[in-house]
């Protein structure tokens, strides 16, 4: 009995410290997967820290090189702009000044004698600007002329129908050389040819004149025309004001 109530104690020792080892070891284990995980939760987050800093540089290039490429296409605004300046000094210096016709032209040269008359001593910016009000004035002036601009003839004749596969007709055009009476009668002549006569000749009739002539013409009080004599009578008043300057 003793002997095998010592085998027994015996027995229950060597299970404890068996027992104890393992757990000493799963213990090292669980440290040892702990510390794994900590050193691999680290180095995600280094990672992640890293990519974002990747991210973060990316941009702040992409903003860096955004912004110089603004810089550059403002520089070469300003450039262009002076160029276009140079280049309308140059044309207003150049252009004579019978070459400007009707209201409009006039315009331009009122203030290119304007310009030209300025003093040399005047700063480049001072011109740049004197310059940038000219070319707003103009384009202000022509957007009015072109919105307010009623046609000389009535709505009636405005309405009247051109006769069915109707195509353009190509007139002798009038510029105030010549004799008014023979430019009317080959006027006229084409029209009838074509079946448009009538006071359909007074819808037709601005595509026969040019150069002072048709300014004239489109200068005309609005609705001052209704009917093809009132045409022709109008007509006859501007071609011979034209003329007379002309012989002047």
């Amino acid at each position: 009995m003793r002997a095998s109530r010592d085998g027994v104690i015996a027995f229950s020792l060597k299970f404890s410290l068996k027992l104890g080892a393992k757990q000493e070891t799963r213990l090292a284990e669980k440290d040892l997967l702990d510390d794994n995980m900590i050193h691999s939760s680290s180095t995600s987050s280094k990672a992640k820290i890293a990519t974002v800093m990747m991210v973060q540089t990316t941009s702040l290039e992409e903003q860096i090189a955004s912004l110089t490429a603004a810089v550059g296409n403002l520089l070469k605004h300003d450039q262009t702009r002076d160029d276009q300046l140079n280049k309308l000094h140059d044309k207003l210096k150049s252009t004579p000044a019978n070459e400007f016709e009707g209201k409009i032209f006039q315009l331009h040269a009122i203030q290119a004698k304007e310009f030209l008359s300025l003093p040399m001593d005047f700063s480049v910016e001072h011109v740049k600007n004197i310059l940038n009000e000219v070319i707003e004035k103009t384009y202000e002036t022509r957007g009015q002329a072109f919105k307010s601009y009623m046609k000389p003839y009535t709505k009636r004749i405005e309405q009247l129908r051109m006769p069915e596969n109707y195509q353009p007709l190509k007139f002798q055009q009038f510029n105030g050389r010549g004799n008014p009476r023979q430019h009317i009668a080959h006027f006229v002549e084409i029209c009838n040819n074509a079946g448009t006569d009538g006071d359909l000749l007074a819808k037709q009739f601005v595509l026969s004149l040019k150069d002072a002539v048709f300014y004239l013409y489109i200068d005309l009080e609005a609705n001052s025309i209704d009917n093809w004599d009132d045409l022709q009578n109008k007509f006859f008043s501007i071609a011979f004001t034209v003329l007379d300057v002309l012989l002047a």
